[in-house]
């Protein structure tokens, strides 16, 4: 029997806010799509691309979701969701 297929709804959004938010401190910049480690990077491109542009439509992160490199960055509203405990 297959397993029902993962989506966006199905990754929680604190921990990939919060991956992106210590990612930024340590390269001191944006976050790339290649910067991704697992779980992240075993999801198919199309759902983590899928879930980046949800977080950058609610105003959670900025940058670009069309399989470039991405440039990540967390917002001040990611930032708020992340240590109020939400997501």
């Amino acid at each position: 029997m297959n397993e029902p297929k993962i989506q966006c709804k199905d990754i929680a959004d604190a921990p990939l806010l919060s991956f992106v938010a210590a990612k930024q401190i340590e390269k001191g910049c944006w976050v790339n799509t290649w910067d991704f480690g697992p779980p992240y990077s075993e999801l198919p491109d199309n759902l983590f691309r899928a879930k980046m542009g949800q977080l950058i439509k609610r105003g959670l992160l900025t940058g670009c979701n069309c399989g470039c490199r991405g440039d990540y960055e967390i917002t001040d509203k990611g930032r708020e969701l992340v240590e109020g405990g939400r997501g």
